[in-house]
């Protein structure tokens, strides 16, 4: 491999401080030398690669990978080779070396008796070996941290491959001291899953337990867990210790997903004004995330929710109709044909309630609260025909007139 031509590695995403850490101080050796330096740089291909992790659970985590572009060679005096070792010894109180020297060597007598000094930084101390190292007819002898000028340092092709080889750095690398002191556990750092599977999890967490956000419990509106930690939590965990599993997912879920990601990623509804919106457009655009932005991207579930409902108040206002109540409160009435929009789950002391929302040929909205999700049960398109309900109240939110129902029956 010739070193000064440019050649490509792939390595996790939390390795490349690490990498540059370690080309950094070679570079500064470089410098020292008056060697040429190296050089990085980053390519814009990127990659999800699964990595088999031991850490109790036998799991496997999906890193991101990056590639890097390197050139350049270990920072090395030209010339000179490594002769031999002086062990620096005492005989009655005098400079005494035993010399162990490579076959076919040989150097000035005066190494027997020279002393602990490095002729390379000229630092005297208290060394039990020093070094010979030669160029032509000139011996000269260093400390074990000059050595490395003159032999070569760490070869930065081989601290790209290190990183490159990451199953290899997890096995092998633990007891190194540059991995403890600078990168720490590696468990730490961010693995990455598909968004859609995330997804899946999400939705299934919501037919479960209905959506919590970190907001809501801070502010006391719910208790728990908020829906992305137990959406991660599961998609994490070994499927026999799941307590949310994919199993309960429809078609309609599936649907949903999809629709949800084609929206926020859709340039009709960035707005760079809107914090939250241009955040949810950047974290939902990616292909795979981590758990930094597993909030935000589970938020965007019932936010679709919203916009569905707020495109449907739209039609329903361009058709000239402008909604109002139904029926008489306490009487069984004909609700006709009823469309559902949308179904929010929300977990309460008596289990988990869903509230459909319709609206009817005339633009009202019908709000029923059950105990079950009437999706299953719903035609193609989630129409209801011939509904007949008792009437509970009459009610507004958020501006809106609501009336809500018990006991529907449809044909």
């Amino acid at each position: 491999m010739s070193s000064q031509e440019v050649h490509y590695y792939w390595i996790p995403e939390f390795m490349e401080e690490w990498v540059r850490d370690q080309l950094s101080k070679l570079n500064n050796r470089a410098m020292k030398l008056d060697c040429l330096p190296i050089n990085i740089s980053k390519t814009d291909k990127v990659e999800y690669r699964k990595v088999f992790v031991d850490d109790g659970r036998t799991t496997w985590n999906t890193y991101k990978f990056i590639e890097i572009a390197l050139c350049g060679e270990p920072p090395q005096l030209r010339g000179w080779k490594f002769v031999g070792v002086v062990q620096h010894m005492e005989v009655n109180g005098e400079t005494a070396n035993i010399l162990r020297l490579l076959e076919s060597e040989t150097v000035p007598e005066g190494f027997h008796y020279v002393e602990n000094k490095c002729d390379h930084c000229m630092f005297i101390r208290n060394r039990n070996d020093t070094y010979l190292v030669r160029k032509d007819d000139q011996v000269l002898q260093v400390g074990s941290s000059c050595l490395k000028d003159f032999t070569g340092h760490k070869n930065p092709h081989t601290i790209a491959l290190i990183a490159e080889d990451f199953l290899s750095f997890l096995r092998n690398l633990e007891n190194s001291e540059d991995y403890l002191e600078n990168l720490g556990n590696f468990h730490n750092y961010p693995s990455y899953y598909q968004i859609e599977d995330f997804l899946n999890f999400v939705v299934a967490s919501i037919n479960q337990y209905g959506f919590i956000s970190r907001k809501m419990i801070q502010n006391g509106d719910a208790g728990g867990m908020p829906t992305s930690q137990i959406a991660w939590d599961n998609m994490t965990e070994t499927p026999a210790k799941r307590n949310v599993t994919l199993q309960s997912l429809k078609a309609y879920d599936s649907t949903t997903i999809t629709n949800a990601l084609n929206w926020i990623r859709s340039e009709v509804v960035v707005d760079s004004s809107n914090d939250y919106m241009w955040n949810l457009y950047v974290a939902c655009s990616q292909t795979h995330i981590s758990n930094r932005e597993a909030g935000l991207v589970a938020s965007l579930i019932p936010t679709y929710q919203r916009y569905i409902e707020k495109i449907e108040k739209q039609r329903i206002e361009n058709e000239g109709k402008t909604g109002g109540y139904v029926g008489e409160i306490g009487k069984r009435t004909n609700l006709g044909k009823l469309s559902l929009i949308t179904v929010i789950v929300t977990e309460g002391f008596y289990g988990t309630t869903f509230i459909h929302k319709f609206s009817d040929e005339d633009g009202n909205i019908i709000v029923w609260m059950t105990g079950k999700d009437l999706r299953d049960e719903l035609a193609d398109g989630w129409i209801v025909e011939n509904a007949v309900a008792s009437i509970k109240k009459h009610d507004e939110f958020r501006g809106e007139k609501q009336t809500t129902i018990m006991r529907m029956k449809w044909n």
